[in-house]
């Protein structure tokens, strides 16, 4: 059961105030139709109520990162917690280099939505220790599943904590055709977004380790976690697909399989 309307536009309210924070763009955020639009896409998961969203979104914030080099300055890509110190990404946004990998850094916001109030403190900041395991894949060559274009890394200090967590990652393909995905991303030159979208087509599960997706990412996105519609991690983003017009995804069980025994 939902809240009442006059509680749910309260929190839409304050919702609107954090925008900034949270990484929402204005013109989604001053629009009422593009305000219900987001919070319709979850209408079909009758557990989330308007407060369990917008803290939930808070909270999956929280657990996905930039990521960028030290010196210079330079944003590579997304990365998302999938244990106290371990984040996923896509492996040609970090390649396993000597050089490269101390001079990467992950940075989580600190977000506190809820209590009828919402706190922010200055971004984390932790480095790379090393490549635990990936699955690398040819530039320019499709993802198949032997080649899967992911990463693991392990971080120089746990914030995957009591507080934070992290995203559960299974074994289990949850993604259908015409299902609703999501995908949380940190673009280039611009503070976390978020961006929704469809499968378009059915997944096999059993012969194809990546789907297609229309969410509208912007560059930057590459290993930025993509949900359905009740948070479940379903994939990674890796950027166009090498076979079709869309976005692509790896699909979670297939990453699974290969980074399980690190987790």
């Amino acid at each position: 059961m939902d809240l009442p309307a006059s509680t749910a536009s309260l929190w839409i309210q304050r919702f609107r105030t954090a925008a900034p924070k949270l990484g929402f763009p204005d013109d989604l955020v001053s629009d009422d139709t593009k305000m219900t639009g987001l919070f319709e896409f979850f209408e079909d998961v009758s557990t989330m109520t308007v407060f369990d969203t917008l803290t939930k979104l808070a909270a999956v914030t929280n657990q996905v990162c930039e990521i960028r080099t030290k010196n210079p300055d330079l944003r590579l890509g997304t990365g998302f917690l999938v244990g106290p110190d371990l984040i996923l990404t896509a492996s040609h946004v970090v390649r396993d280099d000597e050089v490269l990998l101390p001079n990467v850094e992950c940075r989580f916001n600190n977000i506190v939505f809820g209590s009828g109030e919402i706190k922010t403190d200055s971004p984390t900041v932790v480095g790379i220790t090393k490549q635990e395991a990936s699955s690398l894949l040819d530039e320019g060559q499709p993802v198949t599943l032997n080649a899967l274009d992911v990463t693991l890394l392990r971080l120089d200090t746990a914030v995957g904590d009591a507080t934070r967590k992290f995203i559960k990652i299974t074994g289990e393909s949850t993604v259908g055709a015409n299902k609703s995905v999501y995908v949380v991303e940190f673009p280039a030159a611009s503070s976390v977004s978020f961006a929704g979208g469809t499968v378009p087509k059915a997944f096999n599960s059993v012969t194809e380790a990546a789907f297609q997706h229309n969410a509208q990412t912007s560059q930057g996105a590459s290993g930025s976690p993509v949900f359905n519609n009740a948070f479940d991690l379903v994939g990674l983003h890796r950027g166009l697909s090498m076979t079709g017009p869309d976005n692509e995804a790896i699909d979670a069980a297939r990453i699974f399989s290969k980074i399980k025994d690190h987790l």
